[in-house]
């Protein structure tokens, strides 16, 4: 299939599905432009558990042409709360996860439309430099735990640095000092989060986040 597209000399995005088998993302990229590596996603918070903390174990083999597929969205579907549709949404755009609605968009709430319209966050998914965030682990924080979804997540941008923070367990105030996070260091960055539209400079972020809800930072050089 892949030699047959190739000769149309057409476009065309080939995405490949078998639900992870076989460590496809170990050779998806010599075939086809994203594979799927999980089983199916399911509407509800441990599905989005499952599938986002396996996400951060293969970032290195996400890239421009070739992408991890952690499934459809599920925003809109009426099981989850606005902040776990916050978390859905916003570690698959850093994970640099194809984005495909899965919801009747003339039934959608007003909440849900606006995650699923985030201008910035779709701007980090569609980064040209196409690398997938990853799970870091600050100073003095606990390690990663393998089936749980970790708090803390860095990725390179082609203009600066994505910072995700995610109260995992409950309500949480998590912050970061920028010396601590991947692809940044010394010196005064400015930032901006994506879902409030929040905007500053310095040398830390920290977002006070309700239980299961995520905070996203664009940073780059102050």
């Amino acid at each position: 299939m892949r030699d047959a597209l190739a000769k149309t000399n057409r476009p065309i995005l080939y995405s490949l599905c078998q639900w992870g088998n076989d460590k496809v993302w170990t050779w998806g990229n010599a075939v086809g432009n994203s594979w799927r590596a999980t089983g199916d996603i399911q509407n509800n918070w441990d599905s989005i558990v499952k599938i986002g903390s396996f996400a951060g174990t293969i970032p290195s083999y996400s890239g421009p042409g070739g992408f991890n597929d952690f499934d459809m969205m599920e925003v809109g579907n009426g099981k989850l709360t606005p902040a776990e549709e916050r978390t859905h949404f916003g570690l698959w755009c850093i994970v640099k996860s194809p984005i495909i609605l899965g919801t009747d968009l003339t039934k959608i709430s007003t909440s849900s439309l606006g995650i699923i319209k985030n201008k910035g966050l779709i701007s980090v998914n569609q980064d040209s430099l196409g690398k997938a965030a990853a799970p870091f682990q600050p100073s003095g924080k606990p390690a990663p735990v393998s089936g749980k979804i970790y708090s803390y997540w860095a990725g390179p941008l082609s203009d600066g640095v994505v910072i995700g923070l995610i109260a995992v367990d409950g309500a949480a105030t998590l912050s970061v000092n920028f010396t601590q996070v991947p692809g940044l260091g010394d010196g005064t960055y400015k930032w901006t989060e994506l879902y409030s539209g929040a905007s500053g400079s310095g040398t830390s972020v920290s977002a006070t986040l309700d239980r299961h809800d995520m905070a996203v930072f664009k940073v780059s050089k102050a």
